[in-house]
């Protein structure tokens, strides 16, 4: 399976993820801040990123950015409060896969967002390698 780091300072909403998600057959990280993310994705190559927008500190468009400049290849979910649609907007112009308003359906978040944003992610692997 995969390969996912939940970045969220709400930790009961990561624990929960992470309890689904482990019960799916993924190994799942978890870290409360974007510096904790940082510093997991130098020592493990994530295939998938929950990643929540509002955090102390960097907050996730910023450490979405990070992630872009130097990482194509890991797919990006974007899992907030916000719902504003220039947060959305600016989230998916930033590099993220998909965008889901929290609190999330998990269904949702297993049966669509995983695996579109892995789709979409091989996509651009794909082209990148072409060029």
């Amino acid at each position: 399976m995969y390969e996912i780091l939940v970045v969220d300072d709400e930790t009961v909403a990561s624990k929960y993820l992470k309890k689904i998600l482990v019960a799916k057959g993924h190994s799942v990280s978890v870290s409360s801040n974007a510096e904790g993310a940082l510093a997991k994705m130098r020592s493990n190559p994530f295939d998938i990123i929950l990643l929540d927008i509002r955090m102390p500190g960097i907050d996730g468009i910023e450490i979405l950015r990070q992630i872009r400049k130097c990482n194509n290849h890991v797919a990006i979910i974007i899992l907030s409060a916000l719902s504003d649609e220039s947060v959305v907007d600016k989230s998916l112009a930033e590099g993220a896969d998909y965008f889901m308003v929290k609190p999330a359906d998990i269904r949702e978040l297993i049966d669509d967002a995983i695996p579109y944003s892995i789709l979409k992610r091989s996509s651009v692997d794909s082209s990148i390698q072409s060029d």
